[in-house]
């Protein structure tokens, strides 16, 4: 299969202004607001089955709302000291076994002045389940380390919000971590962090709003119909009551958000061109469209991304094969033994024009017929 590699730094460095700019307006002057201390509860023993992980251990982990001392399940929640980047290690901190295919939480109280939308660092030591004011914002299993973060749009609610974690340990690390992050669309600096549970109320919803999380890229772009497109994905978080429908506007293209059920984010996958793309991230923001509201909120792209993209191998799509050379269909699959011919009718973009393309060639398995 044939694969194109642009090799034209000039080209890269004329583009650069521009996004460096960029990013310099979506960047905030305050520094990162790492969590300084978790109300902690575990450990409690799980299995190894699917539902290890959605098992609520709690008997109610939307509503909880726990304050240092009280008991929940026969046990007591702890205020534990974070170290720098908003961590805890629960080996540590809940030294009472098990440790090992074992659950625990943590949970901390946010307060804002008023509704705002932030981005959060998350750490978890390994699988984790995420709720903010009883909605659920995260759900992974993965086996990973603390130190591998995962980042999310969260929207907070005017008055003390609580972030809930849950983390399921398999074998060795167990721990969790969180902190909020300059580049939050919304100051962080006002915010602050509790383990006492306020005695003013807690916040319910924020008023009816949209929020994007960072686009997630694909490795490589593509060639499509002359046109240089990036697959991307994007996780679309409905806060307070928004109405069906809702549609996220790229451009002069409306994309459908689907419904996704438990509070949980949307994700929306999309093709999103080369001049589009730059468009975004010289004006980091788009529509959102629900029910009878419209509201522009911020399209956290990163510019950084954009510009290794060209550095990389760009992948032609459009392949067809033909066993005789004369009948041509496009290739679905690995070619099986009766390939006898490939060849793709590739057309430059606009984009590309000017620019030093080199033509790697690779060899790729033949895929024998049953």
């Amino acid at each position: 299969m044939k694969l194109i590699r642009i090799a034209t730094v000039p080209a890269l460095l004329a583009l650069l202004p521009s996004f460096l700019a960029a990013q310099q307006a979506t960047s905030s002057p305050v520094g990162d607001r790492p969590v300084p201390a978790w109300l902690v509860l575990g450990t409690f023993p799980v299995d190894s089955g699917a539902r290890r992980l959605d098992h609520d251990y709690l008997g109610g982990e939307p509503a909880a709302a726990p304050a240092a001392g009280e008991t929940t399940m026969s046990r007591s929640w702890r205020v534990v000291n974070a170290d720098a980047r908003g961590r805890v290690d629960f080996n540590q901190a809940l030294p009472d076994p098990p440790h090992a295919q074992a659950a625990a939480y943590a949970i901390t109280y946010i307060s804002s002045p008023a509704d705002r939308t932030v981005v959060m660092a998350v750490e978890s030591d390994d699988d984790a389940v995420i709720w903010l004011n009883g909605q659920r914002v995260y759900r992974a299993e993965v086996a990973r380390g603390i130190g591998e973060a995962d980042t999310l749009t969260l929207r907070l609610a005017r008055g003390a919000n609580r972030l809930l974690y849950k983390v399921v340990n398999r074998t060795g690390g167990f721990g969790v971590g969180g902190r909020l992050l300059a580049r939050s669309p919304d100051p962080i600096g006002d915010l602050t962090f509790a383990t006492d549970r306020p005695v003013a109320g807690l916040a319910t919803a924020p008023a009816p709003w949209v929020t994007l999380s960072p686009a997630r890229a694909a490795p490589h772009a593509s060639l499509q119909d002359g046109q240089l497109v990036l697959p991307l994905s994007i996780d679309v978080q409905r806060w307070g009551s928004v109405p069906d429908p809702v549609q996220l506007r790229l451009g002069e293209r409306a994309v459908a958000v689907p419904s996704a059920g438990d509070g949980a984010p949307a994700t929306v996958n999309l093709q999103a061109s080369w001049p589009e793309l730059v468009s975004l991230v010289r004006q980091p923001s788009v529509s959102v469209t629900w029910g009878g509201g419209r509201t522009s909120v911020p399209f956290p792209l990163q510019p950084a991304e954009l510009l290794s993209l060209l550095s990389r191998v760009i992948v032609p799509a459009g392949w067809e094969i033909s066993a005789d050379g004369a009948t041509w269909t496009p290739l679905a699959a690995p070619p099986d033994s009766g390939t006898r011919a490939l060849r793709n009718r590739l057309r430059v973009p606009d984009v590309l024009a000017g620019l030093t393309l080199m033509a790697d060639v690779a060899e790729f398995p033949v895929r024998r017929s049953p």
